[in-house]
């Protein structure tokens, strides 16, 4: 045997196949395929793949090329990917089952196998730049036609009505789209009324408000600033450029005084609401609420007292319904007192709906002050400093949040026929007992939907009583959080007496797993969320069981590493 021969050859010799012989097999097979005789072909391919003990890469590219030739495609890709797994740093087996495959009317796979080949083959194969164009050919087929312009070829009409469903960024971000686009969508007024900067990720320049003001031709109706730096000329320009301006909001901002000056020409502003992170002080409210006249709904989440306000109203607020003026409790003390302004409001506003003052300090008599006639007040929050004898609130009350320290002592002469959510909360100097909220909630017996009785202090068997008594059984959420004495047989008994119940807030409670599995234990429990945050004696275990009843549960508990707490939802 000549030992010069490579390991390939003197295999095949053994089996009595030499390199001349496998050489003239796939010539003849060569030859036949030339002369379209591809059958005969075929068999000459199958014969020299057959006794060649390492059948080359060519012989299964000739033999796969023979298939596509006979239409027998699975056996062609059969072949092109032996290929591939043969020499997979090799162009030629993804090239055939690419080509291949495209025959089979599988363009998508074919892609995938053309970028397969990309990333594998050598950057020096003769063929990647083949490889590549087949490709990108493809990818070119593959992508849609040329986008024709939806303007061009849109009715006018429908084309108005598409754009009028995106909302104030999306417009914005069309805008860049051609010059075209952009003035045929500042030449439509209607589509500018409504200038929402509320997801603004930059300051809000001057100039680009103009723009937006041009392009409404002054018909701007409302608008939403976010991450803004108010001065009076801008405010002063909007106010007076847009009469029909109703609606305003300020997600966050800088203030001076440029509201108070934009307020004596919003003539027509019926709506103005301030995040907390716009504070303003008393006097800027006063000055809004003066020369607002059609005010309707005004919220200041956060607000503080300043030296320069007013005692009172100047006139009395027919238009407004709604009112929210808040301090935050992270405000000082002394930034929380009311004055007289707040506590003249009571008397200049006979047509409001909702009043909530949360987080000032007011005096004990300032429900005094609450004229009965009041005859649409619905809503009223109240913080106050040392609780107050509540003499003929309206009758009209449907909710009612109450925070103080001393309780509150009801005339009987309110009976509240309409009252549906009721908060007393802070009551640390007294005990409230159940006659205190039997008089608050007999009027409305069996009907309230909210109760919130949190960080105070209860008599001993308060809330079992207003259960087993009928007071709670239309009841859809219960705040007791901090309320240390409710523990599991309390669970046991709103169980089966709060049939409504969906949401209940029992933060620092003494309830237990078992107190858990006794409040969700009826089939009927509607319950849809329970904090048990500061719940001590509560396991994870009976947590991860109430949410396997599909209850949303709200806990925190020790690191057992670094002893801190943890929140779990």
């Amino acid at each position: 045997m000549d030992l010069s021969l490579s390991l390939r050859d003197r295999r095949n010799e053994i089996n009595g196949m030499t390199s001349s012989d496998l050489k003239r097999i796939q010539i003849s097979a060569q030859q036949n395929y030339h002369a379209k005789q591809y059958q005969d072909a075929l068999e000459l391919f199958n014969k020299a793949i057959k006794q060649d003990v390492e059948p080359s890469l060519s012989l299964f590219d000739n033999r796969a090329a023979t298939h596509v030739k006979l239409n027998d495609f699975p056996a062609a890709l059969k072949d092109g990917k032996h290929m591939i797994r043969l020499h997979p740093t090799n162009s030629k087996g993804y090239l055939r089952t690419g080509n291949i495959l495209l025959l089979m009317q599988q363009q998508q796979l074919a892609l995938d196998i053309y970028q397969l080949g990309t990333r594998k083959v050598s950057q020096n194969d003769p063929y990647l730049q083949l490889l590549r164009g087949s490709q990108q050919r493809l990818v070119r087929q593959l992508s849609p036609p040329k986008a024709v312009d939806p303007l061009e070829v849109l009715p006018a009409e429908i084309a108005v009505m598409v754009i009028t469903l995106l909302d104030f960024q999306q417009i914005v971000s069309i805008l860049r789209v051609s010059k075209a686009w952009k003035r045929y969508l500042s030449s439509m007024p209607s589509i500018w009324s409504n200038l929402d900067f509320s997801k603004a990720k930059k300051p809000v320049t001057m100039q680009a408000v103009k723009r937006y003001i041009l392009n409404a031709q002054g018909k701007v109706q409302r608008t939403a600033f976010n991450k803004f730096r108010i001065n009076p000329d801008m405010l002063k320009y909007l106010t007076t450029r847009c009469i029909d301006l109703h609606e305003m909001s300020f997600i966050e901002g800088t203030f001076s005084r440029s509201l108070s000056i934009a307020a004596y020409y919003a003539e027509n502003l019926k709506t103005l609401t301030l995040s907390f992170h716009c504070a303003v002080g008393l006097g800027i409210v006063h000055e809004v609420l003066c020369h607002c006249r059609a005010l309707e709904d005004a919220t200041f989440h956060n607000v503080i007292t300043s030296t320069n306000c007013p005692s009172r109203l100047g006139e009395v607020l027919l238009s407004l319904r709604h009112l929210t003026i808040a301090s935050h409790m992270q405000n000082s003390a002394e930034d929380r007192r009311p004055g007289s302004f707040l506590m003249s409001i009571f008397q200049m506003v006979p047509n409001i709906i909702t009043l909530n003052f949360p987080g000032w300090m007011f005096e004990p008599l300032t429900l005094w002050l609450i004229p009965s006639n009041l005859r649409q007040l619905v809503s009223l929050e109240l913080n106050t400093i040392d609780g107050a004898f509540a003499e003929g609130l309206p009758d009209s009350l449907q909710t009612l949040f109450l925070v103080t320290r001393a309780g509150m002592v009801h005339d009987h002469r309110s009976t509240l026929p309409n009252l549906a959510r009721f908060a007393l909360c802070g009551v640390s100097q007294v005990v409230v007992a159940f006659d205190d909220l039997q008089a608050w909630l007999s009027g409305n017996k069996g009907n309230l939907t909210y109760l919130d009785l949190s960080l105070s202090l209860l008599e001993n068997g308060l809330m079992e009583q207003l259960a087993t008594e009928h007071f709670l059984d239309k009841i859809e959420e219960l705040r007791l959080d901090s309320i240390h004495d409710t523990d599991d047989r309390l669970m046991g008994v709103f169980a089966r007496f709060l049939p409504e119940l969906r949401i209940l807030c029992i933060s620092g409670s003494k309830v237990t797993g078992v107190g858990v599995r006794d409040l969700l234990s009826r089939p009927s429990s509607k319950l849809e969320y329970l904090s048990l945050d500061n719940c001590m004696r509560t396991s994870v275990d009976a947590v991860e069981w109430a949410r396997s009843k599909g209850v949303k549960v709200a806990f925190n508990f020790p690191d057992s590493n670094t002893g801190r707490k943890v929140r779990a939802w």
